[in-house]
């Protein structure tokens, strides 16, 4: 039988099952921020090292969905970060994927990225990540919204959708007015969910790419740590979120790892761990 994603309402989010408190290592949405994402998780690498990240279920809306994907295949294998910038980051930034500065095409390329990285995956033995990782979407259900889990895959092509959906933005990653996860009309998670969590009683490390003004985190959950990394180089909405040129992308990654370096102290306190 088919596994159904998870769907709740963000006013009604899971409780936690253990009695250990689980830690959710979660990251935001910021189109093409992300390679700035992803040197930031690469210093997260670096600084805590894998036995410590292992500790955390990993969590993503939109782009952030991406970043927490390619953590768990860096924790469980030597393919860090700036393998995946290289091979699949940065080719958003490739002349050929970059027709109208990569709108309206985005989607399709987002997909067959996923399908990729997931057939990477299984070739390379690296765990499975269903359980330890889930995706956010907004479901779109009549004249209303609700906030989408999704943390079980089938195969690489319900990956692959599930990112995709993660990432829909109606008229900029894609033509169409809304993607379909299971049947599901739905759109970019971060729409209903800024802070992709899971579990309510959760520990959660918030990682935020995406100015304070950015108008979809409106919920704080409890329990949160913020590490705002925008800050430290100040990134400017929306000329530092978007497909601009390769060079740029080789700067904002390494921007991301540098900022990363920066907080070190700030991480630390983040993660619970003694410097």
């Amino acid at each position: 039988m088919e596994s159904l994603p998870l769907i709740m309402s963000s006013s009604s989010p899971l409780q936690q099952s253990s009695e250990l408190p689980i830690k959710e290592l979660l990251f935001s949405g910021g189109a093409g921020a992300l390679n700035y994402e992803m040197g930031f998780t690469q210093s997260l690498l670096e600084l805590l090292g894998k036995d410590k990240l292992k500790e955390y279920k990993l969590g993503g809306v939109s782009a952030g969905a991406a970043c927490a994907c390619y953590l768990h295949s860096a924790i469980h294998s030597d393919f860090d970060l700036k393998y995946w910038y290289q091979t699949s980051g940065r080719r958003f930034y490739e002349p050929p994927n970059k027709r109208f500065f990569g709108f309206f095409t985005n989607s399709d390329l987002i997909y067959n990225l996923s399908r990729e990285f997931y057939r990477f995956c299984k070739d390379n033995g690296i765990p499975d990540w269903n359980g330890i990782f889930h995706c956010t979407m907004t479901n779109i259900s009549g004249f209303s919204i609700e906030k989408m889990i999704v943390d079980s895959f089938t195969d690489e092509l319900d990956f692959a959708n599930a990112i995709k959906s993660s990432c829909f933005i109606p008229g900029i990653t894609s033509l169409g007015l809304f993607s379909t996860h299971h049947g599901k009309k739905v759109l970019d998670g971060g729409v209903t969910s800024g802070i992709p969590y899971k579990y309510d009683d959760s520990e959660k490390v918030f990682i935020n790419v995406l100015p304070d003004m950015w108008p979809f985190v409106r919920e704080i959950p409890k329990n949160t740590t913020f590490l705002n990394i925008h800050e430290e180089y100040n990134l400017n909405f929306p000329m530092d979120y978007w497909l601009w040129k390769e060079t740029w992308a080789d700067e904002m990654f390494l921007k991301g790892y540098l900022a990363g370096i920066k907080m070190k102290s700030q991480i630390f306190v983040a993660f619970k761990v003694n410097e």
